[in-house]
C-alpha cells in the first residue's frame, strides 16, 4: 500500500499544509511527499531537517495527477489540486480543509483538524473527520506530553509560521513584547521541522499566528495568545476562542496571562484536553481501513 501526500507551501501560503501532511507521513503506509511550485511559491521542505518520507518537487498539475493516481492512498492539502481531482477513479481519496467551505466532487473523505470544526456542514457525501480530535500532529507531540509548572513564566516563544503573512505584525509584537521579563524566542517554522517541537516544549507562555502550530502548543499544554493574519486563520480563530483555548493577543490579555498563573493553567489544561496529539493516527485508521494502536 502506497501513500501520496500533496501539500503546497510558500511565503504566501506559509508551511502549515507541509507541516500537516509530513505527520500523516509518519503513519501513513509508503508515504511519499509532492509539492506543486506552479505558482513560483514553493520554498519546499527537501532542504527541512529531516522529513520523515522522500520529498518529490513537481511543476505541473499533470505531474500531480501521475503520482496521485498511481497511490493507494491520495490526501490532498491543497485545494487547486483537489478540485482538480474530483472525479477520479481509484486511490482512497482525501482532501483537507480549514475554510469549511470545500466541495470536491469524489472526494472520500473531508478532514478539517481546526478547533470547533464540528460545528461545520459540508455539501459533500464524503466522511467527515472534523475538528482538534483530528489534528495532524506528529507522533512525538502526544510522546511530550507532561504536567506543566504553570506557576513558571521565563519564557516566551512567539511564533509567526512558516510564512510571510505575519510580517506586518511584526514591530507591534516586538513592542507588546519588549517588556517580557525572561527569554523571548523568535520561531519560524522553516527549516526547524526536526527542532519545532523541542523549541514548542521550552514555553512557558506563547504568542502565535492562528495556525497549525497553535495545535501544536495546545497539544503541549502550553497557554497561548493568538492572532489572525490570513483569511483562514480567522476561521481557526474563531474557533479556537468560541472554546476558550486560547486568548485574543492585545496588550491588557498579555499582561494578565504573564501575572497570573491561573489563567495560564486554565488555558495549558483546556488545550490539553482538546488536543490529544493522535489525531493523525485517528485519519491513518479510516484512510488505510486498519486499527492503529493509539
Amino acid at each position: 500500500m502506497t501513500s501520496v501526500l500533496i501539500a503546497d507551501g510558500g511565503p504566501e501560503k506559509g508551511a502549515g499544509h507541509w507541516v500537516r501532511m509530513l505527520a500523516l507521513a509518519h503513519v501513513l503506509p509508503d508515504p511519499i511527499l509532492v509539492t506543486p511550485q506552479w505558482n513560483g511559491e514553493a520554498r519546499p521542505p527537501t532542504a527541512w531537517d529531516k522529513p520523515p518520507c522522500p520529498v518529490e518537487i513537481v511543476d505541473t498539475m499533470w505531474d500531480v495527477a501521475d503520482f496521485a493516481k498511481s497511490a493507494d492512498i491520495a490526501v490532498f492539502d491543497t485545494f487547486e489540486a483537489a478540485n482538480n481531482f474530483h472525479g477520479w477513479h481509484g486511490p482512497t481519496f482525501a482532501t483537507v480543509d480549514d475554510m469549511g467551505d470545500a466541495i470536491v466532487a469524489g472526494a472520500d473523505y473531508v478532514i478539517n483538524p481546526a478547533v470547533g470544526a464540528e460545528r461545520l456542514t459540508y455539501k459533500t457525501d464524503a466522511t467527515k473527520l472534523l475538528g482538534a480530535k483530528y489534528a495532524l500532529l506528529r507522533p512525538e507531540f502526544a510522546q511530550m506530553r507532561t504536567e506543566r509548572d504553570y506557576d513558571r513564566c521565563e519564557t516566551l516563544v512567539i511564533c509567526t509560521g512558516g510564512g510571510n503573512s505575519w510580517k506586518p505584525y511584526e514591530e507591534w509584537l516586538k513592542s507588546l513584547t519588549q517588556s517580557f521579563p525572561g527569554e523571548v524566542v523568535w520561531f519560524g517554522r522553516v527549516p526547524n521541522y526536526e527542532a519545532a517541537i523541542h523549541t514548542l516544549a521550552r514555553a512557558d507562555l506563547a504568542i502565535s499566528t492562528a495556525s497549525t502550530t497553535v495545535l501544536e502548543l495546545l497539544c503541549l499544554g502550553i497557554p497561548t495568545l493568538t492572532f489572525a493574519c490570513s483569511p483562514n486563520q480567522e476561521v481557526v480563530q474563531e474557533g479556537l476562542l468560541r472554546v476558550h483555548a486560547t486568548v485574543p493577543l492585545n496588550a491588557t490579555n498579555f499582561e494578565a496571562m504573564q501575572e497570573h498563573p491561573i489563567n495560564r493553567a486554565s488555558h495549558g489544561v483546556c488545550g490539553m484536553g482538546l488536543v490529544d496529539g493522535l489525531g493523525a493516527q485517528r485519519v491513518a485508521q479510516h484512510l488505510t481501513g486498519k486499527t492503529l494502536r493509539l
